[in-house]
């Protein structure tokens, strides 16, 4: 069972958040409660009770700037095109940090998208649908990143070099290091059919994409005309592949993987602004965000390796779900049932 978060006691209208948010609102003011939902050196966000429009509560996201940059550009100019935007934005202040910013929205209380609902995945293919085809069209500042095939060698091309001295650790001998084995053997066979991953992105329309769209980042909840898609979480976003989003909401859940993305209502979403997007492109493409994600978590996993965050026997746990992921989605790549 999820733990509540835990709650600053003391001189709340000191607390960096609140007085972030009495900068940008320019009144001073003390909310019910102040709950830390996370706290890390790169980044933290918390949530701040009763000072928001009608007394509801505001998320206030402290995070390094690159990734306010990014994050203020979905909020400010792509969101905003969406016939409904998803979650009311509030705005975003310097912090005392130059290197850090603060970025305050509404307080999603929707719950996590459920592959096993079929009402779930057809409200999360039409908005992703929608945001893919609106987004195409907006010109992104420079600043935004670039998520596409060669952000994603990037991963690819560091894991297999960082493999061979981890191997050597007597933690990894003690708890299993077959799990690095096997990623071994898979980036090699990645890399060298990645030309097929080239040809086809080649022809796929490109557009802003969350970059880091599971469940935990995507709820669906109710309002007055019924239920609607909520995503949040925008630091991770930038320009890719068309669709790749839609893939990464069937991970990391490993009992749901015979509930495929209603890749269905995503294509009868493009069809008009990309007609040449045929259903089986639309689930390679699904299956390659899966595949980008593997790579993505598998790399950090493999740097945890470097810091006192987590135990090896933990690192190598997570590896072991993030390469049945990986496996999977080569498999599909290559046609295999």
């Amino acid at each position: 069972m999820k733990k509540p978060p835990k709650l600053v006691t003391t001189n709340l209208t000191e607390h960096p958040s609140v007085r972030a948010w009495s900068r940008l609102t320019s009144s001073r003011m003390e909310p019910e409660r102040v709950a830390i939902l996370k706290r890390k050196e790169k980044g933290s966000v918390y949530r701040l009770s009763g000072v928001g429009a009608g007394g509801s509560d505001v998320i206030a996201k402290r995070c390094p700037l690159d990734k306010a940059r990014v994050e203020r550009f979905i909020y400010e100019q792509v969101l905003p095109k969406l016939p409904a935007s998803p979650l009311d934005y509030y705005g975003s202040v310097s912090d005392e940090d130059a290197r850090f910013a603060w970025i305050f929205m509404e307080d999603c209380r929707g719950e996590p998208y459920t592959p096993v609902r079929p009402e779930h995945r057809a409200i999360a293919a039409r908005w992703l649908g929608l945001l893919h085809t609106t987004a195409a069209s907006i010109q992104a500042p420079s600043d935004v990143p670039d998520r596409g095939l060669e952000h994603q060698r990037g991963h690819l091309d560091a894991i297999a070099p960082s493999i061979p001295a981890l191997r050597e650790l007597a933690s990894v001998r003690e708890h299993g290091g077959g799990v690095l084995d096997r990623i071994e053997d898979l980036s090699r066979r990645l890399a060298s059919g990645w030309s097929e991953l080239e040809q086809l992105c080649a022809k796929t329309p490109r557009t802003v994409t969350h970059g880091d769209c599971l469940p935990k980042n995507f709820h669906i909840r109710a309002n007055g005309k019924g239920l609607r898609a909520a995503p949040f979480d925008w630091g991770g976003a930038g320009l890719g592949p068309a669709t790749t989003d839609l893939g990464q909401l069937a991970l990391p859940r490993p009992r749901d993987q015979d509930r495929e993305p209603d890749y269905a209502t995503y294509r009868d979403s493009v069809r008009d602004c990309w007609p040449d997007l045929d259903l089986e492109t639309v689930r390679r493409l699904a299956n390659l965000g899966q595949l980008f994600w593997s790579l993505k978590v598998i790399h950090r996993g493999l740097e945890e390796f470097g810091h006192d965050w987590h135990s090896h026997e933990f690192i190598l746990s997570n590896l072991r779900i993030y390469e049945s992921a990986l496996t999977r989605s080569v498999g599909r790549l290559r046609g295999d049932p």
